[in-house]
């Protein structure tokens, strides 16, 4: 396959949102993603009211409420001898969270991209970044769809005025430049183990609900489908535990947490596969991107993320592309890396309107 013309080269959520906001904005834009849609991948799912306001800003709510995952308009925190609950903060006019699993959310997401004007190859793995004196002027990328390699096809090259590796955790983009240690990073402390169970309780479908007792801690989710997204957070150091009989400890630990054992009473596990995900909560340091440590390479590397809200992280970064770096942030960004004269006519939009 020959050359791809100039364009802007990123779907997941913060890659679906930045692939949005760029095209809407007037740039072309190719977004990259080695899954084929529909496809899951391991994460946590909810998004508070300021998360549901991401999808929001990029023009995807719409879509991804239609997906059918209850509003969850309340709060709940329990623990021996005390409950609270209560209702969220509006934000820019949410005041409810989703819990949509990722397969659907993420081809909403994607969906959404490609509506508003990019390009989404699915099937397609970045291999490797073009270079061309000490900065980054595309990807070379390898098509899933055929056969003789590896992963599939024969590679191909995209150009590209601006690289923006939003592709998470053991980032390929940030490893290919160098930037793969995060700036700030903090271990939580615990191991994240979940389940879909199915939950025909109604006096529960609209509460995101919380129990912790002693050191464990376990959540209570509803999601699409008619279920509820089971999530235990057991301190890390337990983690052994859950290696001779995944099953087992995960019944065992949510017999710790009696509130979530009465929540849970009469529900039956939708299927049997329990992730592990130790990761660590990376904190995306606020008001510098990741392009500050790329001085002079031509890439923007979104944040990583671990527990929190970190769809919530992800589509915002993304989304951040928006007027942050079409407009208002490009002087910024590239002033980081010493091209600020650059930036500008890059990412002018009018100067340089999508062909």
């Amino acid at each position: 396959m020959p050359p791809t013309p100039p364009g802007d080269a990123l779907p997941r959520c913060a890659g679906s949102a930045a692939a949005a906001t760029l095209a809407r904005a007037g740039r072309r834009v190719i977004a990259v993603d080695p899954a084929r849609f529909p496809a899951t991948t391991v994460s946590t799912h909810l998004l508070f009211a300021g998360g549901v306001a991401e999808p929001a800003r990029v023009g995807a709510l719409e879509r991804v409420e239609k997906i059918g995952a209850p509003r969850l308009s309340r709060a709940f925190i329990g623990g021996p001898g005390h409950a609270s609950d209560g209702s969220y903060t509006p934000i820019d006019g949410v005041d409810y969270g989703l819990c949509v699993r990722r397969a659907a959310l993420d081809q909403a997401l994607a969906e959404n991209a490609r509506e508003a004007g990019a390009e989404i190859r699915h099937g397609h793995r970045v291999t490797g970044i073009l270079w061309q004196d000490g900065r980054a002027v595309g990807v070379r990328v390898q098509d899933g769809h055929g056969h003789g390699h590896r992963h599939g096809g024969a590679e191909y090259e995209i150009r590209a005025r601006l690289v923006v590796g939003v592709d998470g955790r053991r980032s390929t983009v940030a490893r290919l430049v160098g930037a793969d240690r995060p700036r700030i990073a903090h271990a939580n402390g615990r191991a994240c183990y979940y389940a879909y169970y199915e939950d025909p309780h109604r006096d529960w479908r609209s509460t995101a609900a919380m129990w912790l007792t002693g050191r464990e801690l376990g959540n209570a989710f509803p999601c699409d489908g008619g279920l509820t997204l089971v999530l235990l957070m057991p301190p890390v150091d337990r983690a052994a535990d859950f290696r001779g009989s995944l099953e087992a400890e995960f019944g065992r630990t949510e017999g710790l947490i009696p509130g979530l054992a009465a929540r849970l009473a009469g529900l039956h596990p939708q299927h049997e596969d329990r992730q592990l995900r130790r990761a660590p909560v990376v904190l995306p340091p606020l008001g510098r991107s990741r392009l500050g440590s790329d001085r002079r390479r031509g890439t923007l590397q979104g944040p990583r993320h671990g527990a929190g809200d970190p769809r919530r992280r992800a589509l915002r970064h993304g989304a951040g592309a928006r007027p942050a770096i079409v407009r208002a942030a490009a002087s910024t960004l590239l002033e980081l890396a010493g091209h600020r004269a650059e930036a500008r006519r890059l990412l002018d939009v009018e100067a340089a309107p999508r062909t």
